[in-house]
């Protein structure tokens, strides 16, 4: 039970930083779009990685578990969402100025 249990935990990690890195690209790729000049813009996914993370946190059977919750640190996406409500408050201002 014990071999089971890592191996859903590793699939479920593995999975997560399948995301981390779809993440990251889809921020590289807004980046040369936006410098090219072309409109078509590729959408993170923020939450999905720790949520991810903490199931496997969950299901991992050994004691060292600290390292799993370091994916979503690595998830540029999540720290985007840190980042949502400055960027709402600038919307609203600019709003108010016009």
């Amino acid at each position: 039970m014990t071999t089971a249990r890592l191996i859903i935990a590793i699939i479920i990690l593995v999975f997560a930083l399948c995301i981390v890195a779809m993440n990251w690209r889809s921020v590289i790729g807004n980046m040369r779009n936006k410098r090219h000049g072309i409109a078509h813009h590729h959408s993170t996914v923020p939450i999905v990685s720790f949520i991810l993370a903490a199931l496997s946190y969950i299901i991992y059977p050994h004691e060292d578990k600290g390292l799993t919750l370091i994916i979503p640190l690595l998830d540029i996406a999540n720290w985007r969402l840190l980042w949502l409500p400055v960027a709402m408050i600038r919307q609203a201002r600019t709003k108010e100025k016009d």
